[in-house]
């Protein structure tokens, strides 16, 4: 009984670390020169506003800017103050917006109507929850 124990262990470690795990530098290999939707180039913007426990109010500016070889660029300003920015690669699949940004790869499905892009994402952990965005084409 410990003999079958330990083999199970033992066979258990080798299996574990004969996995490969894939590096990041993998990832940006394989986005950079996969095909996009060519209509996606330039900057798009968004604009919303919060209020906060105590009323006050912050107005908002998301923007994404899709350059060539598969790299964008994310800008959130708070007023007009830079809050945050967040370099991505991208790629598209029929309607599909891939983008790798934080180590993470995302799946969006995008579609344009007039200059708006709408992107929306379904997160696989909470099957009733997703992300509706809109985006106007800036210039």
């Amino acid at each position: 009984m410990l003999f079958r124990l330990m083999l199970l262990i033992g066979i258990g470690i080798i299996l574990l670390s004969s996995c490969d795990k894939q590096d990041d530098s993998d990832l940006e290999d394989i986005i950079i020169g996969r095909e996009f939707d060519p209509q996606l180039l330039g900057t798009w913007t968004m604009n919303f506003s919060t209020r906060d426990d105590f009323n006050g109010i912050g107005s908002w500016l998301d923007s994404l800017h899709f350059a060539e070889n598969n790299i964008g660029n994310q800008k959130i300003y708070q007023f007009s103050e830079l809050e945050r920015e967040v370099p991505f690669l991208y790629y598209t699949d029929f309607d599909t917006l891939f983008i790798f940004r934080n180590k993470k790869l995302e799946k969006w499905v995008y579609d344009f109507k007039d200059d708006n892009l709408s992107i929306i994402s379904i997160h696989s952990i909470y099957i009733s929850y997703s992300e509706f965005l809109t985006y106007t084409r800036s210039e």
